[in-house]
């Protein structure tokens, strides 16, 4: 391996990232699962451990003058990855001769914009089921003071296509915010945006991820935006004035009054008057008959903290001991053992498994591959033991994995 100094989002204090001669950890697949101005998502496999990912391409050329945001945007993953189960986790980051990648969960259950494109709106319990795992997720990332920034129904994404358990992604615009720091940039996509929002000179913080939230509760219950005007500088009086209604009525007939006040309390043009999101976790519209997000895993994967093995399960109260039990930072608004083994993470990367921002050959694209024999719909990248053990790792530093004694599936490819 070699040393090379050059820009990579993931080097910033000394500039010298590690260039490597192997191949590329992982495969992609040649269609790709949607882009962005920078940026294109494929899925990807890892060829040590056969598990499946999305992988975030920037072009380089693209990034050029807008290398902060990317650095930005890698920071916030990095600090918030296995911290909850409702937030999309970075799990692996390189770089080739035209790119960087970022390797993140996969969601195979497409985005809550698609969800009720194709039903036409939501029905109250699935709505609720979904702003309850949203609130939940922005209520920890605002506990540790970022601001999510882009919160909109596209970057709310299903684990499957058979459950309603999402992951909030696109941290693109995400912020660490210092104490009583305001963000005056004024970004974003409109129809979500805050009064504040509009104005660079009052500035604004975390309540905007609020108003978004709200945003997306009325979209899903009416299947239309609340602030969705001819023009822009239609839809920016409205949002300023507050100007929406719940009409027609027949679209709100069926709608519980809590429901329609959980809104009130999101759309508030005064955002110290908003409600925070742990005050909405609070509200009787997410308190109401309340159904936990619907799984189907077929019998064959279904695991569980129940059914690990006893060296497992030893191991991972090991780390837990040696971590002063559940009381960390990064697990203290996390959910339950139970919860988190059931998503996924149970095969462990090997220590050859993550390339950690090394410059490599471009990946080979392939037109189908198979999901490996023990892969379940969303993947992470560490074993149940390596999952607690870097969940309780705060600061951000890198991931090492402790590979378990299981047997490995490969994934068949048709070129």
């Amino acid at each position: 391996m070699t040393k090379t100094s050059k820009f990579t989002p993931w080097d910033e204090d000394t500039g010298d990232t590690t260039t490597t001669a192997n191949n590329t950890s992982y495969i992609l697949s040649k269609k790709p699962l949607g882009d962005g101005s920078y940026s294109v998502v494929f899925e990807c496999k890892n060829t040590s451990t056969g598990r499946h990912y999305a992988a975030k391409k920037y072009n380089k050329r693209l990034m050029y003058g807008f290398e902060n945001m990317l650095k930005n945007e890698f920071k916030v993953l990095n600090r918030i990855s296995l911290s909850h189960s409702h937030l999309l986790s970075l799990i692996d980051y390189f770089e080739t001769e035209e790119s960087f990648y970022l390797v993140t969960d996969l969601a195979r259950g497409g985005d809550l914009w698609n969800k009720i494109a194709d039903e036409g709106k939501l029905n109250e319990q699935t709505t609720r089921t979904i702003t309850k795992q949203l609130v939940e997720s922005v209520d920890f990332l605002h506990k540790h003071q970022i601001l999510h920034h882009d919160i909109k129904a596209e970057n709310v994404f299903f684990q499957s296509k058979h459950q309603d358990s999402i992951l909030l992604g696109d941290f693109g615009l995400a912020k660490i915010l210092q104490p009583q720091e305001k963000f005056h940039e004024i970004s974003g996509t409109l129809s979500y945006m805050a009064p504040e929002m509009l104005d660079r000179k009052i500035g604004y913080d975390f309540p905007v991820d609020v108003w978004a939230i709200g945003v997306c509760v009325y979209f899903m219950l009416c299947g239309y935006m609340p602030f969705d005007c001819d023009d822009d500088d239609e839809t920016k009086d409205a949002i300023r004035n507050c100007k929406y209604l719940f009409e027609p009525s027949e679209y709100w007939v069926d709608i519980s009054s809590e429901a329609k006040d959980f809104i009130l309390a999101c759309l508030r043009v005064d955002p110290q008057k908003r409600f925070t999101p742990s005050q909405l976790l609070q509200h009787s519209f997410l308190k109401t008959n309340l159904a936990k997000p619907t799984i189907t895993i077929s019998s064959p994967l279904k695991r569980s903290f129940s059914n690990l093995s006893a060296l497992q399960r030893d191991q991972i109260k090991n780390i837990l001991q040696k971590a002063g039990g559940l009381s960390a930072p990064a697990l203290s608004h996390s959910s339950s053992i139970n919860e988190r083994l059931e998503r996924g993470r149970f095969d462990s990367l090997n220590k050859d498994a993550t390339l950690h921002g090394a410059i490599c050959p471009s990946p080979e694209c392939v037109s189908i591959f198979s999901s490996p024999a023990n892969s379940t719909s969303v993947s992470r990248d560490g074993s149940a033991i390596n999952m607690f053990e870097e969940s309780l790792k705060w600061d951000g530093s890198q991931k090492k994995a402790l590979p378990l004694n299981t047997l490995r599936h490969e994934a068949s490819f048709v070129l």
